[in-house]
């Protein structure tokens, strides 16, 4: 299976992006079929959740929890 490093804008980008169509939707939808791995490393979860956490997104505490876990995260052994 492909693995793929998902950068924080092209996650924020597939939430937050009215066109369903478009090619960051199409990314997180790959995710959600497991398509391809996605791997973060844990500086990615942090500024994933601060990121998502902002006022701006409207994302509640519980929902930025779901949407960045559970994930792989990279390690030498990968």
């Amino acid at each position: 299976m492909i693995k793929a490093v998902i950068d924080t804008n092209v996650l924020v980008s597939a939430f937050w992006t009215p066109n369903r169509r478009s090619p960051t939707v199409r990314i997180a939808d790959a995710i959600t079929k497991d398509l391809f791995t996605p791997l973060y490393s844990p500086q990615m979860i942090v500024e994933y959740r601060e990121v998502l956490s902002r006022s701006k997104f409207a994302f509640s505490e519980d929902e930025v929890h779901n949407l960045v876990s559970p994930t792989p995260t990279l390690n030498s052994n990968s």
